[in-house]
């Protein structure tokens, strides 16, 4: 934890529920407690993790989603948080390896569990390979940013998928 003074305490590592490397990192408050939550997704276990904050910086092992967030042709790149359907619960998009770039949306239920909908392609391709969310418009909706591998370009996605 940042200690204030341009210092880091000690790193601590969490483990997460199945083995691999996991490859994104997002945050929010997935359980409804009112306290900073992490979500990981992992690149070979193709999974999304949600990591119970405990509202003292320290965190409970990674818990798996309830559904595998990609299939076993997709891997997983990046991961990010918010309400991205308006029911007041933590959502996230996984960004997984496609030829025409793909994003699966995993709908948040308010405990920590989350619900694996179907990867949407956006047609960026080759494929994509960062994921980041902003209310890029204005509107109060967030929006999808992406960039698409090999082709140079930034996609954005307004209001989501």
């Amino acid at each position: 934890m940042n200690q204030g003074d341009g210092t880091f305490a000690a790193p601590v590592a969490y483990s997460n529920s199945a083995s691999g490397q996991t490859a994104g990192i997002a945050f929010g408050d997935a359980n409804g407690d009112g306290t900073l939550d992490i979500l990981s997704n992992g690149a070979a276990g193709r999974y999304l993790f949600y990591f119970r904050g405990n509202g003292n910086g320290t965190f409970a092992s990674g818990v798996q989603s309830t559904a595998a967030a990609t299939t076993a042709t997709n891997s997983a790149l990046g991961v990010v948080a918010g309400d991205f359907n308006g029911d007041g619960k933590l959502d996230a998009y996984i960004l997984v390896t496609t030829a025409s770039g793909g994003v699966r949306p995993m709908t948040g239920n308010g405990n920590g569990g989350f619900t694996s909908g179907t990867v949407v392609t956006t047609g960026a391709s080759p494929g994509l390979n960062a994921i980041a969310t902003a209310d890029m418009d204005a509107d109060g909706y967030a929006d999808l940013i992406l960039t698409n591998r090999g082709s140079g370009t930034v996609t954005v996605v307004p209001n989501g998928l």
